[in-house]
C-alpha cells in the first residue's frame, strides 16, 4: 500500500511524462525489450491513461538508464530489478573508469540534467576532461549528449530549466578553456569572428569552435548571439576579418534560410563563411561558392589542420 500511495504521490507532482516509444528514443532500448523488463524482473511500473496506454514518468527515465548502464557492463536484470535509485546510482558510479563506452558517460549525464544535480554534473565533466582531454570529451561525449537533449526539445519533455542548467554549467567551462589560451597577434594570423544571427539563441556549438580556431593560432572574436546584420558589418570591416563563422539552429522557412545566406554570402564577398547547426541538414540549402557548410566538430577541425581555414 505504502508503493502505492507513494506512486500516486509521484505521479500527482509529476509534469512530465514518457510514452514508450520516447524511452526508446532517449535509452536506446526497444519498446519490445521494456515491456518484458516490465513484465518479467517489474523493473519499473508505469501509470497507465484513461485509454489503458502506458505512461512513464522522470524516475523511470532514470531507472531504465541506470539499469542499462550496468547491463551493458554484464549485470544481469534480475539482479538489477530491485535496486533503488541511490543503489544503482552508487553502482553506477562505482564501475564508471576511462574504458567505459561513451554511451554510459552520455546517459548519466541524463540523469544529472533530470535531477538537476549540478555536483554530480560537474564532477561527471570534470572526471571526462581528465580521462580523455577536453576536445574529446566534448565531441565524444558531450555533442551526442546534446543531440540526445534535442530528442528530449522535439517531443516535448525537458524544461526550460534544464537547457538553463545544462548550458550555463557547459558555457563556464568552454569560457574557462577559451581564456586559458593566448590570444594570437601578428600579420600572418588570421582574424575569425564567430556570431549567431538575429532570434538565434543557441551559442554552445559556436563556443566551442571559438576554442577549436583560438587553439589553432587564430584570432577569435566571439560576437556571441543575436547579432544584426550592420553590426556585423561594422566588426568586419572594423578588424578586417579573414573568416566568417555562424550556426543555425532555431527553425526558420526554407526560403528565408536561404535569403539569409544568400545576402551574407553578398555582404561579404571576398570572406570565407563557414556554417554549422541541424537546422541546415533539414532544410539543405545552396551554398554560395565562398560559403562552406561543416557538419562536425571533426570535420572543421580537418579544414583548420590542412590551413583551409
Amino acid at each position: 500500500m505504502e508503493k502505492i500511495l507513494a506512486k500516486k504521490a509521484r505521479i500527482n507532482n509529476q509534469s512530465t511524462f514518457y510514452s514508450i516509444k520516447d524511452l526508446e528514443k532517449l535509452t536506446g532500448i526497444k519498446a519490445h525489450t521494456l515491456r518484458i523488463w516490465e513484465k518479467r524482473y517489474n523493473v519499473i511500473d508505469p501509470d497507465r491513461t484513461d485509454t489503458n496506454i502506458r505512461r512513464y514518468d522522470d524516475e523511470s527515465l532514470k531507472k531504465i538508464l541506470l539499469i542499462s548502464t550496468l547491463n551493458n557492463q554484464g549485470v544481469k536484470i534480475s539482479k538489477l530489478a530491485d535496486l533503488s535509485l541511490p543503489e544503482l546510482r552508487a553502482k553506477v558510479n562505482q564501475s564508471l573508469s576511462p574504458d567505459s563506452s561513451m554511451t554510459m558517460f552520455i546517459d548519466q549525464l541524463v540523469v544529472a540534467m533530470v535531477e538537476m544535480d549540478e555536483q554530480a554534473f560537474s564532477q561527471q565533466l570534470k572526471d571526462l576532461i581528465n580521462w580523455f582531454g577536453f576536445e574529446k570529451a566534448l565531441t565524444e561525449v558531450f555533442f551526442p549528449f546534446c543531440e540526445k537533449i534535442g530528442i528530449m526539445w522535439l517531443i516535448n519533455k525537458i524544461h526550460p530549466a534544464h537547457e538553463h542548467f545544462i548550458s550555463n554549467m557547459i558555457r563556464q567551462k568552454l569560457f574557462s578553456e577559451i581564456d586559458s589560451l593566448p590570444v594570437p597577434s601578428g600579420k600572418e594570423v588570421k582574424k575569425v569572428i564567430l556570431f549567431l544571427r538575429e532570434n538565434e539563441l543557441h551559442d554552445i556549438g559556436l563556443l566551442f569552435y571559438h576554442y577549436m580556431f583560438r587553439k589553432a593560432g587564430h584570432h577569435t572574436i566571439f560576437l556571441g548571439q543575436n547579432l544584426p546584420m550592420e553590426d556585423l558589418e561594422k566588426v568586419t570591416q572594423f578588424h578586417n576579418a579573414d573568416i566568417l563563422v555562424s550556426a543555425m539552429v532555431a527553425k526558420i522557412s526554407p526560403r528565408n534560410t536561404q535569403l539569409w545566406i544568400d545576402n551574407l554570402s553578398e555582404t561579404f564577398p571576398n570572406k570565407k563563411i563557414v556554417l554549422s547547426g541541424q537546422h541546415l541538414n533539414e532544410v539543405d540549402p545552396v551554398y554560395p561558392d565562398n560559403v562552406r557548410h561543416v557538419n562536425t566538430a571533426a570535420e572543421l577541425s580537418d579544414l583548420i589542420q590542412s590551413g583551409e581555414l
